[in-house]
């Protein structure tokens, strides 16, 4: 008996030897060339992936002063560019700009035609809402400034403008609005250094409630619409997005907290109606009426930190009108743990709103920048960049080394060794490459994912010292940028620092790598990224290292608790810029990061991961490339790694109307080198499998993106059904043709499925 188990276990052995033996020759076969979808592949132009032919209808209107004072609004003052009226009953406003001779309301200028309820028309006609919590059940009131059960208003007048003392008696909740005009501008401030909050108490009621504020809304209906006219709202999804105003109707809507969740709260009502696919990077959001006719830009300049955008498209909430707004968040619920309580857990809001100011600026823009384009040029006018070369460039990313785990600690595994890397870079500069960003991954001693806080050492398993000079003073010599990779905001599970940070309740703030070995970091406090960094700057200078890769640190932006203090999100964000000027003060460094939120741009040289679409729910109409219009010509933009593209020719085309460099990851040895390490997840990176492709998709977009280099994309839309257009400031416009037909604009032929440049030096 025992002799027949012993058999049936070799036997069983022998099978699973068989089978990985397979296993790893099917690997290594499906290894040896990338799949090569060059194909003519069946493209539906009118997707929300690409663009709408615009609609050239204006809006028929009749702006005049008249008119608004009829409709019982008061004019508190003007300038040369805008007028600002008020109806004093409800705090709606009313804006005539004169440049664009157009009048914008703060609710639905029609909603006494819409047969809307009293209860609708008190949302619609609110210049505030107001939520509140019952701070001893934790239950949600809202409550509304158009209900005179519910609100009493008094006014001060400004030479500029209004201020209103806004007394929801019912909830015992007061504080001041105040909104001014400022040239093209319009900017509406909640003062909440104003607050109160007092308990609430009828004759009736036994008890007095108390009621804590929980959110602030302004100007939800401000040029609210429907299909009834030709505009659009755009929003800052992934790339950028526009849901124009159609007839159709959907039951969901786009919900999200600016700078993505905030990851040092442990929240209990989380809002997401959506998935949140694409954090929100920019603090914006926008509204055109007519084709080159007028719109406005709308930013949080204070209170971004805890602020959600909100737009809700046709019939969303049986209410037949696309609006799009801020929710300024006063208050989160979050839990806390409690080891002794069944439920595990007690749910809190914190004691103080977020901050005192809540700041929201209107820019009015007219004629031709009446348009996302304009939208863009309007809001990069307001960033300061750094002064830098933004050429076109390829980008790779390569693992230098890794580890698995093995019986006595961890198996390191060489990827690519300094003189493999340098062949391979003289092999892409002699097949014409002119220009490579190189991001080393694992260079130092123990590979990127251990003794993160520890003192930077090169790694002996990659080569001499020699090597290293050599392959450095090759990129020098060569338009190659070395970017070296590193985490400054994250330390091992296991690390022994002391400024690592805890989370609002309390907990360890921990941070998940994207690792196959899943590991678990713990975040820094902020305040010492300087601190970490600039202790090594004379370590960098002697090995010649000036440009880095932070990974985490361009979407981070969090709440946290840090020697017994609560640090808010917006003093987070503050530190954070804060920290990065002085490393850029006292270092030539630079640096580049993944996605990274908009305060982060003027630090930057280069921005990695870049979206080249919107999410595409079902109520966006249209992808653009808004951050490419705020971004091109002052820092470079790279896509994620090509490696996982699957229409090679669709991609290209997508780079070149977006102004975005490609990247790949890559090594020197087999992928399957990575089996049980942390990059396993890194399916396919050989670099002699890939040459061709990247050589070939390098050519593809540098051709075309070499005529821009260096110039700003100022205008950017669809002339037809898959037919774009994009038009640079030193003259050259491009045309992407998405269509398998050639297309003619004028004098000029776009071939299908292809590209023509004009102007400039063409």
């Amino acid at each position: 008996m025992a002799k027949r188990s012993i058999k049936i276990i070799a036997v069983m052995i022998g099978i699973t030897l068989l089978i990985g033996s397979l296993t790893l020759l099917l690997r290594a076969k499906n290894e040896k060339t990338p799949i090569n979808y060059d194909m003519e592949m069946s493209i539906n132009p009118t997707t929300n992936f690409f663009g709408q032919k615009e609609d050239q209808t204006p809006v028929a209107t009749v702006a005049s002063d008249a008119m608004v004072l009829s409709r019982g609004y008061k004019l508190v003052c003007q300038n040369d560019y805008l007028n600002l009226y008020l109806e004093e009953a409800t705090m709606g406003i009313a804006v005539y700009d004169k440049v664009a001779n157009y009048i914008w309301y703060s609710c639905y200028d029609r909603y006494l035609e819409g047969g809307y309820t009293d209860a609708v028309k008190n949302i619609i006609t609110s210049g505030v809402i107001i939520e509140c919590y019952d701070s001893t059940t934790l239950n949600e009131a809202t409550r509304y400034s158009a209900s005179d059960k519910e609100a009493k208003l008094s006014y001060s007048y400004l030479s500029d403008g209004f201020r209103c003392h806004c007394d929801f008696y019912t909830s015992g909740i007061s504080f001041d609005v105040e909104v001014k005009l400022n040239g093209q501008n319009l900017s509406a401030s909640a003062l909440l250094d104003t607050l109160e909050e007092v308990p609430y108490k009828t004759k009736a009621m036994k008890y007095a409630k108390e009621y804590k504020l929980k959110s602030i809304i302004l100007f939800p209906y401000f040029g609210s619409e429907n299909y009834a006219i030709n505009g659009y709202a755009f929003i800052p999804d992934g790339s950028g997005a526009l849901i124009r105003f159609t007839d159709t109707a959907y039951n969901t809507a786009y919900i999200k907290r600016l700078y993505g969740d905030d990851l040092g709260l442990a929240t209990t009502t989380s809002a997401n109606f959506l998935k949140n696919q694409n954090a929100i990077t920019l603090p914006i959001f926008g509204i055109n009426h007519g084709y080159h006719q007028a719109a406005f830009l709308c930013e949080v300049e204070g209170g971004y930190g805890s602020t959600e955008l909100h737009s809700y498209p046709y019939m969303y909430s049986n209410i037949n009108l696309n609006r799009t707004f801020f929710k300024y968040i006063a208050r989160d619920k979050f839990n806390v743990a409690m080891a002794s309580s069944s439920s595990g857990a007690l749910t809190l809001i914190n004691d103080e709103p977020y901050n005192n100011l809540y700041h929201l600026n209107y820019s009015f823009l007219q004629a031709d920048k009446a348009t996302y384009s304009g939208m863009a040029d309007n809001y990069r006018s307001k960033l300061a960049f750094r002064e830098q070369d933004t050429a076109s460039c390829l980008k790779l990313d390569v693992v230098m080394q890794d580890y698995k785990k093995g019986l006595f600690g961890k198996n390191f595994i060489t990827m690519t060794s300094y003189q493999e890397l340098l062949a391979l870079l003289k092999d892409l500069k002699s097949q014409g490459v002119e220009r490579i960003e190189v991001n080393l991954i694992g260079y130092n001693k123990n590979g990127y994912f251990d003794n993160m806080q520890a003192r930077i050492k090169l790694s002996r398993r990659l080569g001499s010292k020699k090597d290293y000079q050599a392959l450095v003073d090759y990129a020098n010599a060569n338009n190659i940028s070395l970017y070296y990779y590193s985490n400054p905001l994250v330390a091992n599970e296991n690390s022994l620092s002391k400024q690592t940070v805890k989370m609002q309740n309390l907990e360890i703030f921990k941070y998940q790598f994207k690792s196959s070995l899943e590991q678990v970091g713990r975040v820094i406090n902020p305040k010492k990224l300087s601190d970490y960094f600039l202790a090594e700057s004379k370590r960098y200078s002697k090995l010649s290292m000036q440009n880095f890769t932070f990974e985490y640190l361009g979407s981070a932006a969090f709440s946290y608790r840090y020697a017994r203090s609560n640090v808010p999100r917006e003093e987070m964000i503050t530190i954070l810029k804060s920290e990065m000027a002085k490393i850029l003060e006292q270092t030539n460094a630079s640096i580049a990061l993944s996605k990274p939120n908009s305060f982060l741009y003027p630090y930057i040289s280069s921005y990695y991961d870049a979206n080249y679409e919107s999410s595409k729910y079902a109520f966006i109409t249209d992808s653009v490339p808004f951050i490419s219009l705020i971004l091109s010509g002052n820092v470079k933009m790279f896509a994620s790694n090509t490696n996982y593209v699957s229409d090679y020719n669709l991609f290209g085309l997508r780079l070149i109307e977006y102004n975005i460099n490609p990247s790949f990851v890559i090594t020197n040895e087999p992928t399957n080198n990575l089996r049980y390490a942390n990059f396993e997840y890194l399916y396919t990176t050989e670099y002699n499998l890939w040459r061709e492709r990247i050589l070939a998709t390098y050519n593809h977009v540098n051709k075309v993106l070499s005529s821009v280099n260096g110039a700003h994309m100022i205008a950017h839309q669809y002339i037809d059904d898959g037919i774009a257009s994009v038009i640079y400031d030193n003259g050259v416009t491009i045309f992407i043709n998405y269509t398998n037909n050639d297309y003619v604009v004028g004098t000029t032929t776009i071939p299908a499925g292809d590209v023509k440049v004009s102007g400039g030096d063409h």
